[in-house]
């Protein structure tokens, strides 16, 4: 597999959300995934991860009109050293394993939703040899070919390669970590992918 670094590009893929969620009455809030996987001692951060719906909308903007009124939900973790995300829920920070709480409040109303963070047993820029040592051999490889100007989607992740080129990798995947999708690149982990489980529910 040939492709620099600096020669791959992935782009967030737009997928159903499918994550536990505890709804209260007009209110409910939807994780993008149910469990997220990180590196160890590497902290992932998340855009957007959160979708939440008063009433079955999506808000305008953001916000959503309570009798009358444009408000904005709000969004407090439970678990700060878990998880952190700004007010608004633009931006979450999964920092260390364990089962993250967010509590998101609308007007007079309010959701729970939770997400488990399970730390891998190596860093996200590991070779693919540490992987090896530590997991052992994927259950199941698949290579990645996207050939310029091609845009594609696989396993949840979007690539694209730039004028002229292409990007050429491998995705593996592990039974004991499902959802689990290592992007594996010249024996180099280049991205630590959590795909949408079969398992996902949203209440």
């Amino acid at each position: 597999m040939n492709i620099l670094p600096q020669a791959l590009i992935f782009l967030p893929m737009l997928m159903p959300l499918q994550a536990a969620a505890q709804r209260a009455v007009g209110l409910s809030v939807t994780a993008e995934e149910p469990v997220i996987y990180i590196g160890k001692s590497s902290p992932e951060t998340r855009l957007h991860f959160f979708t939440v719906r008063y009433r079955g909308k999506e808000g305008t903007q953001g916000f959503f009109n309570v009798g009358g009124d444009a408000v904005r939900p709000l969004f407090f973790s439970r678990n700060r050293n878990l998880l952190q995300i700004d007010r608004f829920g633009t931006e979450c920070r999964f920092i260390r394993p364990g089962q993250a709480v967010i509590t998101v409040k609308l007007g007079a109303e309010s959701a729970v939703v939770s997400v488990k963070i399970v730390e891998l047993p190596f860093r996200n820029t590991s070779s693919s040899e540490e992987v090896l040592a530590t997991l052992g051999f994927p259950d199941e490889k698949r290579l990645i070919e996207v050939f310029w100007p091609e845009v594609k989607g696989f396993d949840g992740e979007v690539y694209g390669a730039p004028p002229g080129s292409a990007v050429r990798l491998e995705h593996w995947f592990y039974k004991g970590y499902p959802g689990l999708v290592l992007a594996v690149d010249n024996g180099k982990v280049v991205k630590i992918c959590t795909h949408r489980l079969l398992t996902g529910r949203s209440y």
